[in-house]
């Protein structure tokens, strides 16, 4: 039985028991100013806490139990009665009446992923989390394992067809790590592709196959994880003490006495020794997949969805990938006591930094601002940033009177400036950039008419704009 299994049969064994553990149990200060009818008269705990934490734990089950086996596309027919559409009801008894006779097929996995999204949403409302910090970042791995996952079929010959043996792949997104005990806690390969990208040691006409093969989930499931994803990180409080942006307290010492003690550091807890990290190409695999015209020399696969569902997860996708920049490896052996070795901040950057500079004007160009703008970590060494900060402002001089680049170069240097003294930067060159720019943004006249018709007149300055298919990866800011 693997781990996955294991966590989420404790759960379901803690949910099928009739008399739950809630030794401990402390819900949010609303749950106790209800009136006293609301409280348990044998513990104290109000019964909307007791509630939540059974709504937990069921979360806990949901999301572990969500597994793919090659069975599930063997049967050709298994999607053709499914609700694509999804059901939000948060009936337990008629979701698991429906789970139980559909187990072992994607409708199952579909119907789960929307169970899930659910639950994730009444918790919310709820004004309760009882799911661990440890929990919250190995599900974080486990979702983006599965809407990362691929799907292919070969027949014995080699040749690729839709009749052929189903084979899962699946992208190595990431894993848990102890920076106390230099391990790895918890991670999901199962035999992912570690690196694709085209280079001098790799295989670009592999990497091509690769990036073609279609997502194993169907896209209202992916939709539903994605939501959930999303959810999570956008509330920095559940991942916060697991990213990059974290550090650990120093040894157990009084600061007033100066003495050893065995007490615990206000503020200290066992989630300071754990870092979640993510790997960011797996992540870009994943957008290249969703929208493969982000290249203009690619096209995607035959759309089956609604453009208004292709429009949702595409913006979600998007949304998760710019806040999983805490989680993008920055040196995780050291990162928590401080120290930046910046490794996905350089691989970003070595990616982009050709068209940046010598493809102005061009789609490369504006691809290459909105990926470091996704992908680029807040959380760099000041070294890096004294280095890449006049690089960044002749590349964003080259291109004049373009809304969407000076938005994406505000928003980039606005990230650097948390990590950079002032004295590393003349931000002077930014501040005069910046009134250059006001005569355009405040539409100030540069022209006028006069009588006299000796001297032309100047027309208004036009702007410039990002090609309109590559404004939907700009997120809403």
């Amino acid at each position: 039985m693997s781990t996955d299994d294991k966590i989420a049969a404790a759960a379901a064994a803690a949910l099928a028991g009739t008399s739950t553990n809630y030794d401990g149990l402390v819900g949010h200060a609303y749950h106790y100013n209800l009136p006293s009818q609301y409280m348990d008269p044998n513990d104290g705990i109000p019964l909307v806490t007791k509630y939540a934490h059974r709504k937990a734990l069921k979360v806990v089950e949901i999301a572990y139990s969500l597994q793919l086996t090659e069975d599930m596309f063997r049967v050709q027919d298994n999607t053709s009665s499914m609700d694509l559409d999804g059901d939000d009801n948060d009936d337990d008894d008629a979701n698991e009446d429906n789970e139980d006779g559909k187990e072992g097929t994607l409708e199952s996995i579909l119907l789960k992923c929307t169970r899930l999204s659910s639950l994730m949403s009444t918790l919310d409302n709820l004004k309760y989390n009882g799911i661990s910090q440890q929990d919250h970042a190995q599900i974080m791995i486990h979702l983006l394992h599965l809407i990362s996952a691929t799907v292919v079929y070969e027949k014995k010959d080699g040749s690729g067809d839709a009749t052929g043996e189903p084979k899962l792949n699946y992208d190595n997104v990431g894993f848990l790590y102890n920076v106390e005990e230099k391990r790895i806690v918890y991670q999901k390969t199962n035999g992912g592709v570690e690196e694709v990208r085209v280079g001098e040691n790799v295989n670009e006409t592999k990497s091509e196959a690769y990036l073609k093969e279609s997502f194993a989930l169907p896209s209202p499931a992916r939709e539903a994880l994605l939501s959930v994803i999303v959810s999570m990180l956008t509330k920095e409080k559940l991942l916060r003490s697991v990213s990059n942006t974290s550090f650990r307290v120093d040894a157990d010492v009084d600061a007033e006495t100066n003495m050893e003690t065995n007490e615990e550091v206000v503020g200290k807890s066992k989630n300071d020794a754990l870092l979640l990290v993510v790997h960011w190409k797996a992540m870009l695999r994943m957008l290249l997949r969703t929208a493969p015209y982000l290249d203009e020399h690619k096209c995607g696969l035959t759309q089956v969805d609604s453009l208004a569902r292709q429009s949702t997860i595409l913006k979600r996708t998007v949304l998760a990938i710019r806040y999983l920049r805490r989680f993008y490896d920055q040196g995780y052996e050291s990162i928590k006591d401080n120290i930046i070795s910046d490794k996905a901040a350089r691989e970003v950057w070595d990616m982009v930094k050709g068209d940046l500079l010598n493809e102005t004007h061009s789609n490369a160009c504006f691809r290459s601002m909105i990926l470091l703008y996704l992908f680029q970590p807040s959380r760099c060494s000041r070294s890096f940033y004294k280095e890449m900060l006049p690089l960044w402002m002749e590349s964003w001089t080259t291109i004049d009177r373009c809304p969407d680049a000076d938005f994406l170069w505000l928003t980039i240097l606005c990230r650097a400036r948390k990590y950079v003294h002032a004295e590393d930067y003349d931000w002077g060159l930014v501040r005069k950039r910046l009134l250059t720019l006001c005569a355009y943004w405040l539409q100030i006249p540069v022209g006028g008419k006069s009588s006299d018709k000796s001297f032309p007149n100047a027309s208004q300055a036009k702007s410039r704009g990002m090609p309109s298919r590559l404004k939907s990866f700009l997120g809403n800011g």
